[in-house]
């Protein structure tokens, strides 16, 4: 599993996270093929405070942009992903990680057995 999904605790988190939005879908009778949903990421804006206007005396929030997405530390957990695979769409999961601009992973076109079996 860790040579598919990788040692490092990046590309765990990475894929967990993708993991997850796997696992998502709308229920909307609107929604047809509501499963799993497509994932945009785009960029996002953070207030980070007040500041005083040049041409008003009232106050306006600041903001900033920020990545849509970032990369947090986590441990990898073979147990887990081993438990995930069962349940997720590998095809979306795949499709996923391209969508995520800046993303450098890659996972294989499939999965077998052996490799779930394989802790290295």
């Amino acid at each position: 599993i860790r040579s598919h999904f990788g040692s490092s605790w990046v590309s765990t988190l990475i894929i967990m996270r993708l993991l997850t939005h796997n696992l998502m879908m709308c229920n909307r009778k609107q929604c047809s093929g509501g499963y799993p949903l497509r994932i945009c990421p785009k960029e996002a804006k953070e207030d980070v405070g007040m500041r005083d206007s040049d041409e008003s005396s009232e106050e306006e929030t600041v903001q900033q942009e920020r990545p849509a997405f970032k990369v947090e530390e986590s441990e990898f957990n073979p147990d887990f992903i081993r438990h995930m695979l069962d349940k997720l769409e590998w095809d979306a999961l795949i499709a996923s990680i391209p969508q995520c601009q800046g993303l450098t992973q890659t996972l294989p076109p499939s999965y077998t057995q052996a490799d779930k079996d394989d802790e290295n």
